[in-house]
């Protein structure tokens, strides 16, 4: 490869998008490596369905758990990586979600960053992604948050517009 063939980072997706811009501001050259191309324009794309329970945009790879059991990971080999099934969700974790996690009788460690190493850092991603309070606008469906399709978000989506009208109802009053 030749000086002038010289790139500076690979990467794409959210982390490797913004890695990406953060590089390119700064001069780097930068190339950025899709394994497929654009996600195509239509309605199944939007439909939590299509997406989720039948895995119509899901790589047809498979992986293998440790009993050597394959199973469909769900990525997406797409431009912008599985950002585009996110549904447009970027939440803070909490101080708490980078310590250790009891579940089933065993413990995931803590991480080796706590929330504080990332505080600045979320206040600076939340401005080019536009994530901020917008005094008029409230989600009550079930976008507001990330779920799975193995897992009914229903009962959650109920619970959050009720809490929500209940802010309405104490602010409108």
């Amino acid at each position: 490869m030749s000086d002038d063939q010289h790139f500076d980072v690979i990467g794409t997706g959210a982390g490797g998008g913004t890695f990406a811009h953060r590089l390119a501001s700064c001069g780097k050259r930068v190339l950025m490596l899709e394994r497929r191309g654009y996600l195509p324009r239509e309605r199944d794309n939007r439909d939590s369905t299509e997406v989720f329970v039948k895995g119509k945009y899901r790589a047809s790879e498979f992986w293998y758990d440790h009993n050597g059991e394959e199973f469909p990971p769900e990525v997406n080999y797409y431009v912008g990586g599985n950002t585009k099934f996110y549904g447009a969700a970027l939440f803070r974790l909490r101080p708490r979600d980078f310590g250790e996690v009891g579940h089933y009788g065993e413990i995931s460690p803590a991480w080796p960053l706590g929330y504080c190493d990332f505080e600045a850092y979320y206040s600076e991603a939340e401005e080019p992604y536009l994530v901020h309070e917008l005094d008029n606008l409230y989600m009550v469906d079930t976008s507001f948050f990330p779920s799975i399709g193995a897992v009914n978000p229903s009962l959650t989506a109920i619970a959050n517009a009720l809490r929500v009208g209940d802010h309405l109802v104490d602010r409108l009053s």
